[in-house]
Parts: C-alpha cells; structure tokens; sequence
C-alpha cells in the first residue's frame, strides 16, 4: 500500500545494507567451516548429486535441492549432511 511507503523508506535508511556479494572473509570461522565441510560433502559425492539432478529434474530447465532451511531438514539421504550446522 502506498501509504507505508514514507515508512519504509524510512526504515531502509536505517538498515544494514546487503552485500549481495559474501567472501570467504566475511564469515566467521565456524561458518566457515561449516561451509567448507558442506561443500567437501557435495564435491566428494558430485557424481552422485548429478545422476540424481538429471533424474529429478528429467526436461526441466531450472530447479532447486534444498537439504535444510530456517531450521527443517528436507532430505536426509546424505549422512554427512544430517548433524546439527
């Protein structure tokens, strides 16, 4: 509604701005490692993650896995990727 856009203008000025761009360095380490570790799963089973794209997704042009989001785990099929993050 336009009637909260003074608001949100508002509210934007004050905000922390978005990077949109993250490296490796603007991590912490224990994200860090947190995210080597994940990736090192993905890279070491790229094979696997492939075949199994390629057959889930058959014809489609654009499509999206999700392991775990906001708290809820979606699949559990790699055994690396179910401990607590």
């Amino acid at each position: 509604m336009w009637l909260f856009a003074p608001i949100n203008f508002l509210v934007d000025l004050f905000c922390y701005r978005n990077k949109r761009v993250y490296r490796p360095g603007d991590f912490s380490d224990d994200s860090r490692r947190e995210i080597d570790e994940a990736l090192a799963v993905f890279i070491a089973r790229k094979d696997e993650n492939i075949a199994r794209i390629a057959r889930e997704l058959e014809t489609e042009r654009r499509g999206m896995f999700v392991y775990r989001g906001f708290g809820k785990q979606y699949n559990s099929e790699i055994e690396e990727l179910n401990k607590p993050f």
